[in-house]
């Protein structure tokens, strides 16, 4: 579901659930809407291998139990949607050439 260079967008930025010994976090959270470019993926096998994702705009040093780099719970993310408005485009030069869209 996930790839490294993909963009993701934040859809959950409540992270109350950190333990709070991971607290002392320096950086920043990534925040509900915004939109982020997968650096790395990890699976945790001691959380049920869940999945986490870092990310190119955000640098997280994590300074109690981890050390390094942190990760993001892939939960809190989707892939942005993409928006192709070559339909529409395609309506509007018909329009511009005189062309009728719907027939009378």
């Amino acid at each position: 579901m996930f790839e490294i260079g993909q963009q993701v967008v934040c859809i959950n930025d409540d992270w109350t659930k950190i333990p709070i010994s991971l607290l002392k976090i320096e950086g920043s959270l990534p925040f509900k809407n915004q939109i982020l470019t997968i650096k790395d993926i990890k699976k945790f096998p001691k959380h049920n291998d869940a999945l986490g994702l870092s990310f190119n705009e955000i640098y997280v040093s994590w300074k109690s139990v981890y050390s390094g780099e942190g990760f993001w719970n892939a939960t809190h993310f989707r892939p942005v949607k993409k928006t192709d408005i070559s339909i529409f485009t395609e309506m509007l030069n018909k329009v511009n050439d005189g062309q009728h869209l719907v027939s009378v």
